[in-house]
């Protein structure tokens, strides 16, 4: 009788361990299915729900490898929605590898709590295809709104180096990024205190291009609705997005490569015009990857 409560009470243990393990941090890589029935891996860097990156990878030879980030003013959007398909689209039809990745947003954390959280996707991505022997041939970093904003800051920002990621990137697409303050509307500026209070954090830091003395000498086209009235204060007078204009010339006058396309409509429409096949949009990106890869 002693032998078998001894059985049951071993048993009992390793059930509860089980549980305990089920409970705990997940498994860090899961394979499974994504996007139209596209064979994924989610890679997880951390065990809050939102801290995964989910990889596409159409072969495991040398890849081109896009990161895409989705916007939502760092309160939302996700890494599977629409948007974030919408952008993966056309390195899909190259052949790229994607990687779509989620961070964890405001008010549950703060600042910069999201930024910080892409970096660790971006390099725990890294780390899993370097595990695997998947060589990366180049990367690209495509992000829209916040994710346009956050790419910017990990590439070009002040506190770029301590991110520890720039120099992965051949590239950088941002869609419908805010960049600099002294464009930001100035009503919302008064309206907060220039503090963006989601997340606890002076905008001025998440915008800090107005004059930066070093930035990355990293590719960049940047693409814009010309009546964007959210993040441009100064939309709809004159064809142009003052936002994507004023980075492009702090790029230029370090010497960075930057291509501009303005189009008509507000902030989402970048992402609405790569959904509906738009020719002068696909043709613009077409054209900046083809120059980073050679073809």
């Amino acid at each position: 009788m002693l032998a078998i409560l001894i059985a049951l009470g071993v048993i009992a243990l390793l059930l509860l361990a089980i549980f305990l393990a089920e409970q705990g941090a997940p498994n860090p890589v899961q394979p499974g299915k994504g996007w139209d029935g596209r064979e994924r891996v989610r890679i997880r860097y951390g065990e809050d729900r939102r801290q995964f990156v989910d990889l596409y990878l159409p072969d495991r030879r040398g890849v081109w490898l896009a990161f895409v980030v989705h916007g939502g003013g760092f309160r939302g959007g996700t890494a599977t929605g629409t948007s974030a398909k919408t952008m993966a689209s056309p390195f899909f039809d190259r052949g790229f590898a994607v990687a779509s990745v989620e961070y964890r947003v405001c008010p549950s954390v703060k600042w910069p709590t999201p930024i910080e959280d892409i970096a660790r996707g971006i390099k725990a991505t890294l780390s899993y295809l370097e595990s695997e022997g998947v060589e990366v041939r180049g990367s690209v970093y495509i992000g829209s709104s916040a994710g346009a904003i956050a790419g910017a800051l990990l590439i070009y920002g002040p506190e770029a180096d301590s991110y520890g990621v720039w120099n992965v990137f051949d590239g950088y697409i941002g869609l419908s990024g805010g960049y600099c303050i002294s464009v930001f509307p100035e009503a919302r500026l008064r309206e907060s205190n220039g503090t963006y209070l989601l997340c606890d954090a002076e905008i001025r830091e998440m915008f800090p291009f107005d004059d930066f003395i070093e930035v990355k000498r990293v590719p960049a086209l940047l693409i814009a609705g010309d009546e964007d009235r959210l993040l441009d204060g100064k939309a709809g007078t004159d064809g142009i997005n003052h936002q994507a204009e004023c980075f492009a010339s702090l790029l230029r006058s370090k010497g960075v490569p930057v291509r501009t396309l303005y189009v008509k409509g507000g902030h989402g429409v970048p992402v609405r015009r790569i959904a509906a096949g738009d020719d002068r949009v696909l043709s613009a990106i077409d054209g900046f990857l083809s120059d980073l890869i050679g073809g």
